[in-house]
């Protein structure tokens, strides 16, 4: 069901979803999850929160993506959240161990809080690594879920 979550995260992230949007948007498309609200809460996560450069959106928005299917809507579900924490870990370790780190800066070799740094991140392709970043966090993801 999810085999080709990276490639779908990709084509999200290609149609000018950030990484966080593209992420949590493929795996309610995977799971026939429908909410117009998920690139909403999604959209500000992009660039490391905000263009900060700290986490980077692969990461969340694949939390969000664990959120959606393992997530609780009840606190009485100890063991939905239980499940949750166990998967998001489990995806950050896996992540970092991938990636080398779980920060945007980092990945991006740039700052993109800063002018000078998105100029760069466009100017140089950069964005294309992020590409590549969406598309390998989407089928790590895949084997968590």
């Amino acid at each position: 069901m999810l085999s080709d979550l990276g490639t779908l995260a990709e084509e999200y992230f290609r149609k000018e979803f950030n990484c966080a949007e593209a992420l949590s948007n493929a795996v309610a498309e995977k799971c026939h999850i429908e909410s117009r609200s998920i690139p909403h809460i999604a959209t500000p996560f992009g660039g490391g929160i905000g263009g900060k450069g700290s986490l980077c959106g692969c990461l969340t928005g694949g939390i969000m993506g664990i959120g959606l299917l393992y997530g609780r809507s009840d606190p009485e579900e100890m063991e939905r959240k239980k499940l949750s924490y166990e998967k998001a870990k489990l995806y950050y370790d896996k992540f970092v161990e991938k990636f080398g780190s779980p920060n945007c800066i980092d990945l991006c070799g740039v700052d993109i809080s800063t002018q000078e740094g998105m100029d760069r991140f466009h100017n140089e392709g950069l964005r294309e690594n992020c590409a590549e970043f969406v598309r390998g966090a989407g089928n790590l993801l895949s084997k968590i879920l």
